[in-house]
């Protein structure tokens, strides 16, 4: 498996556990914690597992380009992804099981616009990001 369908399978495993939540969220009442508590802690692991491939993998490489238009879209995708980890993180401390189970509604409310904000980093990189590492990999 070469390196953009590693990154594509990422964002494939990413989608089906956003999905997930996504349904969850969906419910009225709140989903057992303790389960629901370890899928977000699970959830949490596995983006930051693949934002730390970007970063430490792609940002690098594209930054390291003779080509202007490179590094700034590098610079430009960087700063994303620190918007939505730092989004993420914020959201996971804020949002404890108390919190959750007080203010559900509230909870589904900031839980379905960070997968917005999720599903469309994703599609950026998709259309943008991923072709340039493909293209610099390949000269």
């Amino acid at each position: 498996m070469d390196e953009i369908e590693t990154y594509l399978e990422e964002h494939q495993q990413l989608k089906a556990m956003m999905a997930e939540l996504d349904r969850l969220v969906a419910a009225d009442s709140p989903p057992d914690s303790l389960s629901f508590l370890r899928f977000r802690h699970n959830f949490g692991l596995r983006l930051t597992e693949h934002l730390n491939h970007e970063d430490w993998l792609i940002y690098p490489r594209l930054r390291a380009s003779h080509l202007p238009e490179l590094r700034a879209v590098a610079d430009r995708h960087a700063a994303g992804m620190d918007a939505i980890s730092t989004a993420f993180s914020g959201h996971r401390a804020y949002w404890t099981s108390e919190k959750i189970a007080a203010e559900w509604h509230r909870y589904r409310r900031a839980t379905t616009a960070l997968l917005a904000a999720l599903h469309h980093r994703i599609e950026l990189e998709e259309a943008e990001l991923y072709p340039l590492v493909a293209r610099v990999t390949c000269h």
